[in-house]
């Protein structure tokens, strides 16, 4: 669905990912592929290498193309797209993950009802492009850094826990199961890409029932596109 908001504001580059471009690492990086190329390198050449180099390294093993980048440049160009990522789908704007309200309003629904009543559909199956799984991922609070990511984070904040390609590789996925457990418990286990997590403020990855309710409930019930996505 499209936000008005986001549209305006995709608009202009994120300050952090046109600082992070102009900076020493990706001009390094661009001379470098210009020298060993021998002709001059633009942003759009360089899409296209890497766009090369990742989907025939998943294809087939391998790739001529990412002999061209050393394991610096990939980590400073996976950096970059984190970088962009964040602040187009992540945490940079919380009007990216409060988009996704909708589905955590579904998610609470379908959650309830079956806890009521067993008979419901015991597996709802959505699918999404990666801008909206990421922006999920978001709204439910998972992998977040303590500080945002910026523009001069490449080393200190290598240790991320907002990295792309491990949120959202191919086939990424997110899983909510409901377990009836003993004394009548009921739990939700959340699983993103097959891995258990814990949901932040669930005590562990088995989360009751009424604590994952309790923690978007609100934030379902008072689920506003229009005033979201308004400019």
């Amino acid at each position: 669905k499209e936000c008005d908001k986001l549209i305006k504001e995709k608009e202009d580059t994120p300050a952090a990912v046109a600082a992070f471009e102009k900076g020493p690492y990706m001009s390094r990086l661009m001379d470098r592929l210009t020298w060993r190329l021998g002709f001059n390198i633009t942003k759009g050449d360089l899409k296209m290498l890497l766009r090369g180099c990742m989907f025939e390294y998943a294809i087939f093993d391998q790739s001529p193309w990412c002999s061209v980048f050393t394991e610096d440049d990939l980590k400073a160009v996976e950096f970059k797209d984190d970088l962009d990522d964040y602040y187009e789908d992540g945490y940079g704007l919380e009007r990216n993950y409060a988009q996704a309200c909708p589905v955590i309003e579904e998610l609470v629904k379908r959650l309830e009802a079956m806890a009521k009543d067993p008979s419901n559909p015991n597996k709802i199956l959505y699918f999404s492009h990666a801008g909206g799984f990421k922006k999920v991922i978001a709204r439910l609070g998972l992998n977040r850094d303590a500080d945002p990511l910026k523009a001069d984070g490449l080393c200190t904040q290598a240790n991320r826990a907002w990295r792309s390609s491990f949120l959202c590789p191919f086939n990424g996925n997110v899983a909510f199961v409901l377990y009836k457990c003993a004394a009548d418990q009921q739990k939700v286990v959340t699983f993103l890409n097959e891995q258990p997590v814990t949901v932040p403020g669930c005590p562990n990855v088995h989360c009751p029932l009424t604590t994952f309710v309790d923690l978007f409930k609100k934030r379902a019930t008072s689920c506003n596109l229009t005033e979201i996505c308004s400019v």
